[in-house]
């Protein structure tokens, strides 16, 4: 899910990106074609570049200025309306939507008049329309996708806060790479691996296939974190490993943790949770991770990630409630909502949870 969110926020991005190289694009011909008669009109809004012309005809014909102002005035407002839905898009994607309705008021327009002209500039410029148009579509569908997907994080957190047990327990709950460790322990153990045993190169060509097929939505984040674990299978003594792993690199926990410690912290992560498991012990807290098994690096059950990580909080400690939260990932947002109080930390850096129109 938290894979078709960074999805929906990209068309959000895109539509607000061709809107605004729309306005840039529309200025600079406006510019060439009021200084170069015959000058093409192409990429370019119409509407605006319409009214210029009328100005630049009045004032041709010896009308009074006022014309050319008035003119100017318009397109130029017109203009900020399209750039100003580009950046207030940015907080609350709805504003993509009057940028559509002008848009296509702008490309109705421009049929109209040249739909008995047709030449390579005017079906450059409707291509041209269609472009920004279609992208604006996708931007606007991706914002209800992302009300939808914002209402089934509701329903899952007050899956957690609504029900009322006598015995509920308050912990402090913490994600674990980069949040209390410096880094990625599922990272640095593969380099760790990788150096003793350069053996395990063989793998690197469908890890870095897997990696491709994840970022372009053909695999989802479980099946492309079992062909980067799949190198498990080449680790003789995976026990033995792991112990001398975390003897080098227990010092990444970071100092902050140590001021917050409690015994009844309870940690939460997407790495494996028999990689965890030596450092846990060590720092004597209970664990929640994702169920891999170390022999073939296969799961069992979906990797420990976004909105999984409320569900499995539940199901292995329904009476526990957050009273602190400390995670790097916005993708722990649904976490984040259930808890007191909740803490983005961004390297040493720890600040309060941003609300969703900071993000």
């Amino acid at each position: 899910m938290n894979d078709q969110k960074v999805k929906f926020k990209k068309n959000i991005l895109f539509a607000r990106k061709n809107l605004v190289w729309m306005v840039v694009l529309t200025i600079i011909t406006m510019l060439l074609s009021s200084l170069f008669s015959g000058f093409p009109v192409a990429l370019s809004a119409f509407v605006p570049q319409f009214a210029l012309k009328i100005g630049i005809l009045f004032h041709e014909e010896g009308s009074v200025d006022w014309y050319l102002i008035a003119s100017i005035a318009y397109a130029a407002c017109l203009l900020l309306s399209y750039y100003a839905c580009a950046v207030l898009a940015k907080k609350h994607a709805s504003w993509l939507i009057p940028a559509f309705a002008l848009f296509a008021f702008d490309a109705y327009m421009l049929v109209m008049f040249v739909r008995t002209d047709f030449d390579i500039a005017a079906i450059v410029n409707l291509i041209f329309h269609l472009w920004v148009l279609y992208y604006l579509v996708l931007g606007i569908i991706a914002y209800y996708k992302l009300r939808q997907l914002a209402d089934k994080n509701k329903t899952i957190v007050s899956a957690v806060e609504t029900e009322v047990n006598p015995d509920e327990v308050w912990v402090n709950l913490y994600d674990f790479d980069r949040t209390i460790y410096r880094g990625d322990s599922s990272v640095d153990f593969y380099f760790y691996n990788l150096m003793n045993d350069q053996r395990l190169m063989k793998y690197l060509p469908k890890q870095v296939v897997a990696s491709i097929n994840y970022k372009m939505h053909r695999k989802t984040k479980t099946q492309m974190k079992e062909v980067l674990y799949s190198y498990f299978n080449s680790i003789e003594d995976m026990d033995t490993t792991l112990i001398k792993f975390w003897r080098k690199k227990a010092k990444k926990i970071k100092k902050f943790y140590a001021t917050t410690r409690r015994d009844d912290d309870i940690i939460i992560s997407a790495s494996p949770e028999f990689m965890l498991k030596p450092i846990m012990d060590k720092m004597n807290v209970t664990c929640i991770a994702s169920k891999v098994d170390k022999k073939t690096g296969i799961y069992t059950g979906l990797n420990c990630y976004g909105e999984e990580k409320v569900l499995r909080l539940k199901q292995q400690f329904p009476n526990v409630r957050i009273n602190d939260f400390y995670s790097d990932s916005l993708a722990d947002t649904p976490l984040a909502k259930s808890a007191k109080r909740a803490f983005l930390v961004k390297g040493n850096k720890i600040s309060p949870w941003p609300t969703e129109s900071e993000y």
